[in-house]
């Protein structure tokens, strides 16, 4: 969808991004038990870092080795997010069961509309990255309205 580099470079672009989210994920599980920060705040800065590294990203016009050095930064940073979620929703439910599989219901919901707006956005002439500009901008709101809300 998105020519993030050269063609020189297109081989190694997928590793890349699973190579980020597997050291994102694991990072996650060592720098939470020695973060003194509420989750939801963690959640905010993991989003607004992950929204300025995808900007960066696409709009960026530099070499194809430092985009693909942002583009493995901007994985260690969604790479947490799913569990964190997952976290600050076992943390202030009292059903944990119940909202953890409408969480991951609606997650797997997203993933598959995600995949619709890319396809409609791609049939329309909008530009991919628009697209998945507009969905991290969408969790941004969200994740403030969180933080509101759980004070």
């Amino acid at each position: 969808y998105i020519n993030l580099v050269s063609y020189k470079f297109s081989y190694i672009t997928v590793s890349i991004f699973w190579i980020g989210i597997i050291i994102g994920r694991f990072l996650y599980t060592l720098i939470l038990p020695i973060i003194r920060f509420r989750l939801e705040t963690l959640l905010l800065a993991y989003t607004v870092i992950s929204l300025f590294l995808y900007i960066m990203l696409i709009y960026l016009n530099t070499q194809d080795e430092i985009r693909l050095i942002i583009l493995f930064l901007l994985t260690l940073f969604l790479a947490p997010m799913f569990p964190l979620g997952a976290s600050i929703i076992n943390q202030h439910s009292n059903n944990k069961s119940l909202f953890t599989s409408i969480f991951i219901a609606v997650a797997g919901c997203g993933g598959a509309i995600g995949a619709v707006i890319i396809k409609t956005a791609l049939s329309i002439h909008i530009p991919v990255y628009l697209s998945i500009l507009l969905i991290l901008i969408t969790c941004l709101f969200l994740n403030t309205i969180i933080l509101k809300t759980s004070k």
